[in-house]
């Protein structure tokens, strides 16, 4: 004999009676199914509301921007809170697994995959390369980047009018306090049009940060 399954969803059966059906609205049936489905889905209501509330990595109505505490003006929140949701993403789905499925998706290519076209598989793995240059270039690139710039910042502060430092970028080359703080203010710019590049570039996958 065969015990049916408490809760099927996909046949839309409880204890193994149909939850709609011939019988559905008899006093019986709201006895049985009815009355114990409703307490389950507000005990279920109430879980969830602790469990999005309480677990820290599944309150989705919080972003962490992955910042010292200090005051930061809206457009940093918004650039760090963008890139925090795409951090997250990427570590949740794993680079590992993400580079293994971008194999097997050129291998499916190569095979001919009768299912799917080519180029929908294409644009699959294309996707999957820009989430993980997006990755990179704001945990790795990004950062080097900011590092570089502090670096000269502090030394332009330092640095005598009339004094030479070493130039960061150009071993063997020298810069005077001048050209240092023109150097500066472009690292400043490049980062500020990198930013407003790899937001942009963001939004359009946006659609696919699905986990």
């Amino acid at each position: 004999m065969k015990i049916p399954r408490l809760y099927d969803r996909v046949h839309g059966r409880f204890l193994g009676i149909d939850i709609a059906g011939k019988n559905e609205g008899k006093l019986w049936h709201r006895l049985i199914v009815d009355l114990p489905l409703w307490i389950g889905g507000k005990l279920n209501d109430a879980r969830l509301w602790i469990f999005y509330r309480v677990h820290p990595r599944h309150r989705y109505n919080r972003i962490n921007l992955r910042l010292p505490p200090r005051y930061y003006e809206n457009d940093t929140r918004l650039l760090h809170g963008m890139f925090s949701v795409l951090c997250d993403h990427v570590e949740e789905e794993g680079r590992k697994d993400m580079e293994e499925h971008i194999l097997a998706l050129q291998q499916e290519i190569a095979d001919g995959s009768p299912y799917t076209p080519a180029s929908v598989l294409e644009e699959h793995i294309a996707i999957i390369k820009e989430k993980l240059a997006l990755h990179d270039w704001w945990c790795l690139e990004r950062p080097a980047h900011n590092k570089l710039s502090r670096g000269l910042s502090d030394k332009l502060h330092y640095v005598k009018p009339y004094v030479a430092v070493p130039d960061p970028e150009n071993e063997g080359q020298v810069l005077t306090k001048r050209q240092l703080r023109e150097r500066l203010q472009r690292m400043r710019d490049d980062l500020d049009a990198k930013d407003q590049e790899m937001s942009h570039r963001l939004v359009e996958i946006r659609r696919c940060l699905w986990t």
